[in-house]
């Protein structure tokens, strides 16, 4: 019996020696983004000691965080920028003692709704209905604050439905034709003032879920902030200011759970960790293994996907536009998905001068319609998201991807599924950092 006794105690120390419970679990991040450096930043708050490895398949830094130089200054042609609201960002920025850009100069601060052979329309500044919509999207900012303050003050969530409640299942539950219909926002107005805007942000219409359709809509009502170096350069700082090991160039293609509890993730080699922070979209990991999780991913989400370019020109084409001058915004609506972008923006002035546009587009710009839209371009420069947003049509809960793949395995973009954001990523990145520590240290 004491023999027995002895092999069973040896058993227990022998497994939780080996998972390290209550000391600094060893921990994997999959994907060199915002959210695996917002993930490393809170990790290494909560346990100062332990080893954190961050595997990046791609050559760089920052995931669909990316910027060119043109003249010394940075032009994003990844994820542009975050606002007022964003607590999370707002914080790590800070923490990182970050610089903003100004914003640029010049331009003639006007913005149109081109229609090709139809031609233009201009949104009324304000009316009724412009202010009905800009309470609703106050509204929506005042619940997500409350939402932050509940999670903050409460356990972490594990699921999407969790991290809704209590104040912003409503805005999932419902899309944005049914959400317009409700506040007897008319169609016509939708075309001119939402539409645009969700078509910008996330190439789609009213038929995606209102939380995204709103969070699209919150920059303007509110100030937005982009990083003075480039929006990369946070996530760098992010990884270098909480010592993660960072392996560019490094494909994770299977992480399987042992049967004492701890993750094998292979790439070059094979690792065992005691945590797993996943923070890429599943449908972007090339085929890669999950073995032995107690809640699969069994759902695929379906994928928009952008070409983003950048073109330094003498000024804008008034003749293939129509119209003299040309708004430094151009957004398009419902209805003319045939034209060559979805939305084309002034960016600012080089130091010599020049112009810098960016266009959104669904397939790319040739030389020639770059001809025809522009006057003496200088500088192109192009970058294609296969994976740039789900298709943010709601969907159950149940069909959802899980938040928890395991008891130590956490999926930060399983987040998508409502929304697309920096601070989307950055909040679920915080909360998987607060919830390994509540679990970890109980």
């Amino acid at each position: 019996m004491i023999t027995l006794g002895l092999i069973l105690i040896c058993c227990v120390s022998s497994s939780y020696s080996e998972m390290q419970i209550g000391n600094n679990p060893k921990i994997a991040i999959i994907g060199a983004g915002i959210g695996g450096a917002v993930s490393s930043h809170f990790l290494r708050q909560h346990f100062p000691d332990s080893e954190i490895n961050v595997f990046e398949r791609n050559d760089y830094i920052g995931g669909r965080l990316k910027h060119v130089q043109i003249e010394g200054l940075p032009y994003e042609i990844g994820g542009d920028a975050w606002a007022t609201p964003n607590q999370v960002m707002l914080q790590v920025s800070k923490a990182m003692n970050i610089s903003y850009s100004d914003g640029g100069d010049g331009g003639n601060g006007e913005m149109g709704i081109w229609k090709g052979k139809d031609g233009w329309e201009y949104p009324a500044e304000f009316n009724l209905n412009v202010l009905k919509l800009g309470v609703e999207v106050e509204l929506f900012i005042t619940k997500l604050a409350e939402n932050y303050k509940y999670h903050d003050q409460n356990y972490p969530w594990s699921t999407i439905g969790k991290f809704l409640y209590p104040s912003l299942g409503e805005y999932y539950n419902s899309s944005m034709k049914q959400f317009i219909d409700v506040k007897s926002l008319p169609l016509n107005f939708s075309k001119t003032h939402i539409i645009p805007i969700t078509r910008t942000i996330y190439d789609q219409e009213l038929s995606m879920n209102v939380f995204s359709g709103l969070t699209s809509l919150v920059p303007i009502v509110t100030e937005s902030f982009t990083v003075k170096q480039g929006n990369s350069f946070l996530v760098e700082k992010l990884f270098k200011n909480s010592s993660a090991n960072v392996n560019l160039k490094t494909t994770v293609t299977k992480i399987s759970k042992l049967s004492n509890g701890l993750y094998e993730v292979s790439h070059k080699v094979k690792e065992n960790y005691d945590a797993v922070f996943m923070a890429t979209p599943y449908e972007n990991s090339n085929g890669l293994v999950l073995e032995n999780m107690d809640n699969p991913i069994t759902h695929k989400r379906e994928y928009k996907h952008w070409y983003v370019t950048i073109f330094v020109a003498k000024t804008l084409n008034s003749t293939y536009f129509k119209v003299d001058p040309v708004p430094d915004v151009i957004f398009t609506t419902s209805g003319y998905d045939d034209l060559p972008f979805v939305t084309l923006s002034f960016r600012g002035q080089t130091k010599s001068g020049k112009q810098v546009f960016k266009t959104f587009s669904n397939k790319p710009i040739s030389d020639e319609t770059m001809g025809m839209i522009f006057c003496d371009v200088s500088y192109k420069t192009e970058q294609h998201w296969p994976l740039t947003f789900p298709d943010f049509s709601p969907i159950k809960y149940d069909e959802m991807q899980p938040f928890l793949v395991d008891k130590h395995f956490f999926y930060l973009n399983s987040i998508e599924s409502v929304a697309t954001a920096m601070e989307a990523s950055a909040m679920a990145a915080k909360n998987g950092a607060n919830l390994l520590k509540m679990i970890w240290k109980s």
